[in-house]
């Protein structure tokens, strides 16, 4: 949705991310029940009708299982009160007609197993807080749900205030971890993404799947919300900082976090409820999915039509690859220009023609420009995506400077040769600035020398020695002589730039070596910082 979220992405240092569709499939299976089983899926089911009217609702992958899972007689009641579920009471609550001839309701709430006991009676805690442990120690999300007979329909106000119900039971969800998860927690790593896993589900199940695709050492190393309440506001940036999990999560803690750790590094948060949107308005890139809410795709930067963690880190990778590929023409345009504007501003004071026509220098603007219409498809190594680069200009002014000047001392040693023939100095300059120009992109590409540095793209690599060929022949035709006063150059002058051609990235790459031995002594000294 925003165009600049592209190279904002490739800048990300650390990425929050769900677990729900993220990290796992989404596709829950119910596998273990604490109460009588086909009592417990029939309330359950009954608090969330949305499934059986064949609505969309956030809670429909629970409905899916427990529907699949039930054995029994379904029945739809009399629906006449139903209240989605919301962070602030951590469960939903519906009201159904116990009967068609009376006015005694049914109320029912399910939710978070802990908010739930709190609003019941006669619960064993002890007994199904160890029931939840075992669950979640084997990554399972659970549900409670509870019911109370009233003998009146409530309001909204009355039935969120209800107490004192009876737990009819819990049930465990078995949600699959993806296989690409593991592999895109490595990718992630490589390239100094620092992934954190934000959830509403307990600490257990939070940190077992985090423990089980490779992002922490052990399963108890999560952080709660209960636990950044209770810390300083001092140490709450720390615990930031340095953890990978954070269970039970509200959305204001989750923009707290966003808002925290924005003070140091650049975040990425995908998020798809309402209550995401005030995070994802607060980080520097916001990812939803398609399935998203509209609140949550109208705050985001990027809408993800594929709900998976290898896309993202791929999307990072690849806006890194995009600004790596944009420093190196801003480079190149400005190596080139500085050393032609060198080369022509002396030159004008010493030779009374000039040393390019007009026609001819819009010529080697199209054949050194055109095989760069391919740059974005170039490859770039590991370093150059392992951290995010930044446009640092002082450093890519100096390198114009160094490298421009290099390139203009060339330029007189032609304008030497062939001071004195107008015509042939503008033929061999034309095919010079061209090659030249070429050769300079392949040698700043690499901090290797650039006949061992890594390859090329193809279209790249043809369409430079395109660009090349037409240069070198382009004086030998006579439409190139007629319409560009270019003159045939002779054995001799082939020669002579064939002979400067080679040498030229030679000493190039000496001035390379010698910069970086320069710019990391200045680095130690007086701690100038450089993009590459």
């Amino acid at each position: 949705k925003r165009l600049s979220a592209i190279e904002d992405l490739g800048g990300i240092t650390t990425l929050c991310t769900d677990k729900t569709g993220t990290l796992t499939e989404n596709n829950l299976l119910a596998i273990a029940v604490y109460g009588d089983e086909q009592e417990v899926f029939s309330a359950a089911i009954n608090v969330n009708q949305q499934l059986l009217l064949d609505r969309k609702d956030a809670a429909r992958s629970f409905d899916e299982a427990l529907v699949k899972a039930f054995t029994g007689t379904l029945s739809i009641p009399v629906r006449l009160l139903y209240l989605p579920f919301d962070h602030e009471h951590y469960c939903a609550h519906a009201l159904t007609q116990q009967g068609p001839e009376t006015t005694d309701a049914i109320a029912y709430i399910r939710g978070v197993p802990e908010k739930i006991f709190d609003r019941c009676q006669g619960v064993d805690k002890a007994h199904a807080m160890q029931w939840l442990h075992v669950q979640g120690m084997q990554g399972r999300r659970t549900l409670a749900v509870a019911t109370k007979r009233v003998d009146q329909a409530l309001s909204a106000e009355q039935l969120i205030r209800l107490s004192n119900f009876s737990l009819l039971g819990m049930v465990a969800f078995e949600d699959p971890i993806k296989a690409s998860v593991p592999d895109a927690i490595k990718k992630a790593q490589a390239l100094g993404i620092d992934v954190k896993i934000i959830s509403g589900d307990t600490a257990e199940v939070a940190g077992t799947v985090a423990y089980r695709i490779g992002l922490v050492s052990d399963p108890s190393m999560v952080v709660t919300e209960a636990m950044l309440q209770e810390a300083p506001d001092d140490d709450r940036l720390a615990m930031y900082q340095h953890n990978a999990v954070f269970a039970r999560m509200s959305p204001h803690q989750k923009y707290d976090l966003v808002q925290a750790l924005e003070t140091q590094e650049q975040v990425g948060f995908m998020g798809e409820g309402i209550n995401d949107a005030p995070a994802l308005k607060m980080a520097h890139v916001a990812l939803a999915v398609d399935n998203a809410t509209d609140i949550a795709k109208d705050a985001a930067d990027l809408i993800l039509l594929d709900r998976s963690l290898g896309v993202i880190v791929d999307g990072i990778a690849e806006g890194r690859r995009i600004v790596a590929n944009t420093i190196k023409y801003i480079q190149l345009m400005l190596i080139c220009n500085t050393s032609n504007f060198y080369s022509i501003a002396i030159a004008s004071l010493l030779i009374d023609f000039l040393p390019m026509t007009p026609l001819q220098i819009l010529l080697v603007n199209v054949l050194s420009d055109f095989p760069l219409i391919a740059i974005a498809t170039d490859h770039v190594v590991i370093d150059d995506i392992a951290k995010p680069q930044q446009y640092n200009f002082s450093c890519i002014l100096t390198k114009a400077l160094v490298f421009g000047i290099t390139g203009s001392f060339f330029d007189f040693v032609v304008f030497r040769a062939f001071y004195t023939q107008p015509q042939m100095l503008q033929t061999v300059w034309f095919m010079f600035s061209i090659c030249s120009e070429l050769l300079m992109f392949y040698v700043m590409r690499t901090k290797r020398f650039f006949l061992f540095g890594h390859r090329p793209s193809t279209p790249l690599l043809l369409l430079s020695l395109l660009s090349a060929v037409i240069t070198i022949l382009l004086p030998l035709t006579s439409w190139g002589q007629a319409f560009f006063g270019f003159v045939a150059p002779s054995m001799k002058e082939y020669l002579f730039f064939g002979v400067l051609l080679v040498l030229w990235p030679l000493v190039m790459e000496l001035v390379k070596i010698c910069y970086r031995i320069g710019q990391s002594w200045f680095a130690k000294e007086y701690g100038w910082q450089h993009t590459r």
